[in-house]
């Protein structure tokens, strides 16, 4: 042990340290041991989905006074990053199986031109039509000419 010490250029005390905090780890090494195992147990309760803020909420809650720069520190020696939404994207086609909604609407919006067309409806007066399962009151607002 003395040569590889000389050769690495430490004294040899220094590996006598080492050895004995690796053995016994001092005591914000076992908090740390014990927040940890608490932050993961939070952390997959909730899907996945808690990130540092709502943990630290969540162990203050508990009554473990812990910072929120060390919740967020320990949650990356654990490697636990939170999942993140999809961002919206709209978009003109319909991919979610829900077909017929701007079908529905069209055939809506034709009815009512229809109906103002024709003078069959007054203006402001409710007045309903089908739309897909059930009926859709619809207020007719038109200027007279």
């Amino acid at each position: 042990m003395a040569w590889l010490c000389r050769q690495l250029g430490v004294a040899r005390s220094c590996d006598y340290a080492w050895r004995h905090r690796q053995e016994a780890p001092g005591k914000r090494a076992a908090e740390n041991a014990v927040i940890t195992a608490e932050i993961q147990a939070v952390f997959h309760g909730h899907r996945a989905v808690y990130g540092s803020p709502r943990i630290h909420q969540e162990a203050r809650a508990a009554g473990h006074p812990v910072g929120r720069h060390r919740v967020a520190q320990l949650m990356q020696r654990a490697e636990l990053k939170a999942r993140t939404r999809k961002a919206f994207r709209p978009c003109s086609r319909d991919r979610s199986g829900a077909a017929g909604v701007v079908e529905n609407l069209q055939q809506q919006l034709q009815h009512v031109r229809q109906g103002l067309q024709l003078g069959q409806r007054r203006g402001g007066e409710p007045f309903l039509h089908p739309v897909a399962e059930g009926f859709c009151e619809a207020v007719a607002r038109t200027r007279s000419r």
